[in-house]
């Protein structure tokens, strides 16, 4: 028994050693929009172990954003590039990046994947919504956008008059 126990730490040990570390930026050739189909192919692969830093965009029109007053300068400008480049988008909103290929799984493979962080990179967040699309799509005839300021060095969100809705509306965060 301690030599398998043994066997297994080198073992551990040996894979930990030869794990790589990847970057993979979001960018019109890195990202899919609308679905998440096995058709799409791998922009990245990598073994078991391997780390990887995955940058993902909003889903939220840079034109949209700067109608709703975010200065130019926070719109990062892959967003703009994915939306100016990528033609190809299927049913759904959202721009995901990869996929990601695992070396060696196969269908039915249970994987795990560790979250070690999350990085806030853009200074606002929003919320949002339009006729025709989310879950209420024929409650509201009007869109409507809220930019949300953030404070990247807290946990908690910022507050601003930049936002696109009658200013009179109350912040349900500051009622007494």
């Amino acid at each position: 028994m301690a030599r398998i126990l043994a066997l297994s730490c080198i073992l551990a040990l040996t894979s930990s050693i030869s794990a790589e570390h990847y970057e993979l930026k979001a960018t019109p050739a890195t990202v899919v929009w609308g679905n998440y189909a096995a058709s799409n192919p791998p922009v990245l692969r990598v073994k078991s172990g391997d780390t990887v830093r995955i940058e993902t965009v909003s889903t939220g029109s840079p034109a949209r954003f700067a109608a709703a007053g975010v200065a130019a300068k926070d719109i990062p400008q892959n967003l703009r590039d994915i939306f100016d480049q990528v033609k190809e988008r299927g049913p759904g909103g959202h721009v995901l990046t990869g996929p990601v290929y695992i070396e060696g799984a196969e269908p039915g493979d249970t994987l795990e994947v560790r979250i070690q962080s999350i990085e806030v990179t853009m200074p606002f967040a929003y919320n949002a919504f339009r006729p025709g699309a989310g879950f209420l799509p024929d409650d509201f005839p009007q869109s409507h956008i809220k930019i949300i300021p953030l404070d990247r060095g807290s946990d908690r969100k910022g507050r601003s008059e930049r936002e696109s809705h009658d200013k009179g509306e109350q912040d349900p965060d500051r009622r007494s």
